[in-house]
């Protein structure tokens, strides 16, 4: 498949932002994306504008566009939401999902764990969490459900940024992981709904503890303070799951 001009732009642009080369709070100067991609400025400003749409970019009106910065409430509205996603797609997974369906997840999760215990790093490995949640969406069967909640990963994946976890809470994560998915098999939606909300729980307190209060937006420069702690979160093991 030949991607046109603004998918090219926007499958770079987004992929900078996902992979923290551009970070929260850094300014998108047209020109300067456009001659590093070697395009014009117009399919980068639409790439831009569609990113905006996902939520990952924001325009500051006579400033420019930034790559999102998620305030708190943003950060819990998000949690809220992707919560009553996850439960519905589990109430729905525990009917509509075949025995296949469940072997091919639970093969992912145990490649998935081996890279986690090995000590491979790589993106994939911050990654590994949101893919779970992914393929647990996509047992609904339910093509809007799984098309909104995609929308939102994009949004989860940039709040990761800030965030920070350590080897042993990933391990923990994948234990639940396997347990929610053996809930699923059995069709026990009641228990797997009260693992699912604990783990989301940890998740978003996670996110919530790392955010700094006098973290500051800072629109002109396209930067944003944080504190030590954030920063540390930059490292291999930012992220949530």
């Amino acid at each position: 498949m030949i991607l046109g001009a603004v998918d090219l732009a926007y499958e770079a642009l987004k992929s900078k932002i996902l992979t923290q080369e551009y970070l929260p709070g850094m300014q998108l100067k047209e020109l300067k994306i456009s001659k590093e991609l070697g395009l014009t400025r117009t399919p980068v400003r639409e790439a831009i504008i569609r990113l905006e749409r996902e939520g990952l970019v924001k325009t500051v009106y006579n400033r420019g566009a930034f790559v999102t910065v998620f305030s708190r409430k943003e950060i819990e509205d998000l949690f809220e939401v992707r919560e009553a996603l996850e439960i519905k797609a589990l109430y729905l997974a525990t009917r509509r999902a075949s025995r296949d369906d469940i072997d091919t997840i639970e093969t992912a999760l145990k490649q998935r764990e081996l890279l986690i215990k090995t000590g491979v790093a790589t993106v994939d490995f911050r990654d590994a969490g949101l893919d779970f949640h992914l393929g647990i969406i996509k047992l609904s069967k339910n093509e809007r459900l799984i098309s909104t909640w995609q929308t939102m990963q994009s949004q989860l994946s940039l709040v990761r940024v800030t965030s920070t976890m350590i080897k042993s809470r990933y391990l923990k994560a994948f234990e639940e992981h396997k347990k929610i998915l053996a809930l699923v098999g059995n069709g026990d939606f009641k228990r797997a709904e009260k693992l699912l909300k604990r783990h989301i729980s940890f998740a978003r307190n996670n996110m919530l503890s790392s955010l700094s209060d006098d973290s500051e937006y800072h629109p002109d420069a396209g930067k944003i303070e944080r504190s030590p702690r954030q920063a540390a979160g930059n490292g291999l093991a930012n992220g949530f799951i």
